[in-house]
């Protein structure tokens, strides 16, 4: 029997937490990540007083029912114990965001009264419903299509007026999911998570 699947194993992680690989040495499944990606992802750089906590903390976030607020919260601790492109791989891996918002100018209106605009884009998957719910609970005058260098659909840009409009849309839709914008991630509220 191969030790990932004996009782005395059963409450360890038994794959690494950057890249889901089977942890096959004492030292991988203790840390919760392989010799690579401690190397690659900053875990070396702990100092070793604190690689316990360190090391509690990653078993943690790789457990299937951590949730995306704690997981940000372990995240956190690892960079504040120095181990921050860590941090990085797990809000990467684990917290990947259903939704971006971030600014860009937009022209909003056509013909003579097409203007440029400091706006905000919201970008997800290819989602009918959202698409649907974004025009029908945003004001038109208040949302435009942005576009990318190329000329192809971009996301949708909204005028910063309408924030509050996109945020229902955003909890209806995309509620638990994880939101990033330009100053970092959050979980949007209501679903499930």
């Amino acid at each position: 029997m191969s030790y990932e699947l004996a009782p005395a194993t059963a409450l360890l992680d038994t794959e690494c937490l950057c890249c889901g690989r089977a942890l096959l040495d004492a030292a991988s499944v203790t840390a919760g990540v392989g010799p690579v990606c401690r190397q690659n992802y900053g875990y070396n750089e702990i100092p070793d007083a604190l690689r316990v906590t360190a090391n509690v903390l990653i078993h943690e976030a790789a457990r299937g029912d951590c949730d995306n607020a704690r997981r940000e919260e372990i995240a956190a601790t690892l960079s504040e114990l120095g181990a921050e492109t860590l941090a990085e791989k797990i809000r990467d891996r684990f917290m990947s965001p259903a939704v971006r918002i971030h600014s860009q100018v937009v022209t909003f209106g056509r013909g003579e009264w097409a203007r440029e605009v400091d706006a905000l884009v919201i970008k997800t998957a290819y989602n009918p419903a959202f698409n649907v719910a974004f025009k029908e609970g945003v004001d038109w005058r208040d949302r435009s299509v942005a576009k990318d260098e190329d000329g192809k659909f971009a996301g949708w840009a909204f005028l910063p007026t309408a924030r509050r409009d996109v945020w229902e849309v955003l909890k209806a839709q995309f509620g638990g999911q994880i939101l990033a914008t330009d100053e970092g991630r959050t979980t949007i509220p209501g679903g499930d998570t």
